[in-house]
């Protein structure tokens, strides 16, 4: 079932022939969030039958991100104020070069002397502030200004035409 909350009879089933797919390139990042331990073994049968995908699960928990090294899922690995740099710096090096930055309460990272650096050569993922009900503009102006060094970034926003139009 395809839902961000409990799915219910309305929820979306997540098939590999879905139309959706053929929109897509094995160059487009496609995230999956799961919120439920165990899922693993259900998420690589789904994902083997989705040849030239490139997607990736997030928002798990820290034990079950380890079961999805074992399973060869790729994962991002969340950096939040209650996840640090140093919790993803421990997982071991198959779990992947993706990092989902998370802010719950503050854009506790924007301060931090060295944060970009030590996000090099991973692609991140930045969830937007509005997400959380703030404002966004200064996480947007930090993401573009990483984005114009090359860093390989990417934004989830309810507003991605916005982001577009200042961005271009």
């Amino acid at each position: 079932m395809l839902s961000h909350d409990f799915p219910n009879d309305g929820s979306a089933v997540l098939e590999p022939k879905h139309p959706v797919w053929d929109k897509l390139t094995a160059q487009t990042p496609v995230a999956f969030n799961i919120k439920t331990d165990g899922l693993g073994p259900e998420l690589k049968n789904c994902l083997n039958e989705l040849p030239g995908h490139n997607g990736f699960s997030f928002d798990m928990s820290i034990p079950e991100a380890v079961a999805y090294i074992s399973l060869n899922i790729p994962f991002a690995q969340r950096v939040s104020e209650y996840e640090p740099v140093s919790v993803f710096a421990a997982l071991p090096q198959s779990a992947g070069d993706r990092v989902w930055l998370d802010s719950f309460h503050t854009d506790w990272w924007l301060d931090i002397k060295g944060f970009s650096g030590s996000l090099k050569g991973n692609q991140v993922f930045v969830v937007s502030p509005e997400l959380h009900g703030r404002d966004p503009q200064r996480v947007w102006d930090w993401c573009y200004q990483e984005f114009q060094q090359d860093v390989d970034i990417y934004i989830c926003t309810d507003y991605p035409e916005k982001v577009l139009e200042q961005w271009s």
